[in-house]
């Protein structure tokens, strides 16, 4: 990215403050007073009507208070230009990064930068707001590669996440006293494969779509549609010329398939076509935000955590500095009854498990059919319970007066190797009836679509997960390993010593444990409307 594209974010807005910037004798050390007041004022800083956005206040403050208030980056002086040169040399890897280089003030940067080199340049009467927003770039920045931006489509964080604020301090500091920019992203960024993957696939893109020659082609339908199609798999990074042989064409609209989890038929029909005409653009702000997910994940204090990507509809167990050989299909929530983003702990697990019937599920589903046949309750193992949590006879309830309104019962199904939960469940400490389990209906997982649950989370492999939270440790006993479904067993529940972080994300875009990119459907529809 080159600085005459910086130079271009906001400078028409900027060029108001030169005269500003020309004028005056304060001294930024003489005005601690004054830097406190406008980073406590949560307002923006405003200059002779230009005005720019303090992204991380607190931030700004901790870094004054543990290295002072001498002015870093405004004046004429060869240091001053020298640490200016090197946040110059940071800020360039924004875009790169699926960060937007505009929120770091890279325009006013930029724009100072040509200006302090000016013969009667004089900014004294501004230093205190400059240094501000200097500062805010490249701390701000920092933070985001570090840990992210914030996840707003949370709807409840019971994972106790840390964030090591100190590191950023002392990393900001370094930048501008030694340390080269590029050696502090390597020690500060995600170091997790996946994450570097697709940082990788997200660059490439960038080129490809920074070419001067590339555009965005339409697909149809015969001949003029597989040369529309050269384009794509080109920029796609799935042929290396704009020409090939049928096999070669073929051979990588294979790839693609796979690459978008299609039927892998490697012709081009409709499907496919839809998928390519999706702007390299829109793939690129997919990638943007899993991006973002990925370098959310550095909070999680643990070195080790559950990982479920609700869109792909799989489950993996992340280790820091590498993917950890444990990942699974997942049956996750339909449509209208979405599995929630959030993060909790497993708390226990309990082996032989019985099914308490949500409410919602008891009402709406099984009591119409247990209306009609009572016979329903038996074929299912289901028992009625009341409100004492005492078993009942299902032939003295009078159903006919049931209803959604109306249903002082609890219906749970018993225990078994024909139990909706299968023979194992994972509880978590959320406030959703939602949790991990087993299930009886295994040849569900061959499906490519596999968001069919009422919301909980199904799994293929519960006895290998199982496994690896037995490696960390049960309070007292350890889990049995079960390896069958035995008859007769009752629900035996096992506390962890060390609750098991998981994290619960939507990320339409990753890399899967083979390595291979793979964009998923938007089936919540949480992404926004392609056009």
């Amino acid at each position: 990215m080159t600085k005459m594209k910086y130079a271009g974010i906001a400078v028409i807005s900027l060029i108001v403050t030169v005269a500003a910037l020309l004028v005056g004798k304060k001294l930024f050390s003489d005005n601690k007073g004054k830097a406190l007041t406008l980073l406590k004022s949560n307002e923006k800083i405003v200059m002779n009507g230009s005005s720019e956005r303090i992204n991380n206040r607190v931030l700004i403050e901790k870094y004054f208070e543990l290295h002072g208030y001498s002015p870093l980056w405004t004046n004429k002086s060869a240091g001053k230009a020298q640490n200016r040169n090197r946040l110059l040399s940071l800020l360039v890897y924004a875009d790169s990064l699926g960060l937007n280089s505009s929120e770091y003030h890279t325009g006013y940067v930029l724009l100072y930068d040509s200006l302090v080199k000016l013969e009667n340049f004089e900014g004294s009467e501004t230093e205190t707001e400059t240094e501000l927003i200097f500062t805010d770039a490249g701390l701000s920045f920092l933070y985001d590669v570090a840990y992210g931006k914030a996840v707003k489509r949370f709807s409840y964080e019971g994972v106790k996440c840390r964030i090591d604020t100190v590191k950023v301090l002392n990393l900001f500091h370094e930048l501008v006293t030694s340390i080269s920019p590029a050696s502090i992203l390597d020690s500060i960024e995600q170091q997790n494969l996946q994450y570097r993957k697709l940082k990788k696939v997200f660059q490439k893109f960038n080129t490809s779509l920074s070419q001067p020659d590339y555009k965005e082609v339409r697909i149809a339908e015969g001949a003029k549609g597989e040369a529309a199609a050269l384009t794509k798999l080109k920029a796609l990074g799935l042929l290396t010329t704009g020409s090939c042989s049928a096999g070669e064409f073929k051979s990588a609209m294979l790839e693609f398939q796979k690459m978008i989890s299609a039927d892998t038929t490697g012709v081009l029909d409709a499907p496919t076509r839809e998928a390519l005409n999706v702007p390299l653009a829109e793939r690129m702000e997919e990638i943007k935000k899993s991006l973002n997910y990925w370098r959310w994940t550095n909070r999680v204090p643990d070195k080790e955590f559950i990982l479920i990507n609700i869109a792909a509809a799989r489950l993996q167990v992340v280790s820091k500095d590498s993917l950890r050989n444990l990942s699974m299909k997942v049956i996750v929530g339909k449509e209208d009854t979405r599995t929630p983003l959030f993060t909790a702990y497993i708390t226990q697990v309990i082996t032989y498990p019985y099914w308490t019937v949500p409410l919602s599920i008891a009402v709406k589903e099984m009591l119409p059919k247990i209306k009609r046949r009572l016979k329903y309750l038996d074929d299912n193992n289901l028992q009625v319970i009341n409100s004492k949590g005492q078993e009942v006879n299902p032939s003295f309830v009078a159903w006919s007066r049931l209803s959604k309104n109306y249903f002082p019962y609890t219906i749970r199904q018993s225990t078994g190797c024909d139990n909706s939960l299968g023979v194992m469940k994972f509880d978590l400490n959320s406030p959703y009836s939602i949790y991990l389990h087993d299930t009886n209906v295994s040849e569900l997982f061959n499906r490519k679509n596999r968001h069919l649950s009422h919301g909980c989370v199904r799994l293929e492999k519960p006895k290998e997960l199982a496994h690896f939270i037995l490696d960390n440790g049960p309070d007292t006993v350890q889990i049995p390993r079960i390896d069958s479904c035995m008859k007769d067993q009752k629900p035996n529940e096992f506390k962890l010593k060390k609750r098991i972080p998981v994290v619960l994300l939507y990320m339409t875009a990753d890399i899967e444990e083979t390595g291979r990119l793979k964009f998923y459907k938007d089936v919540y529809g949480l992404e926004e409307k392609r056009k």
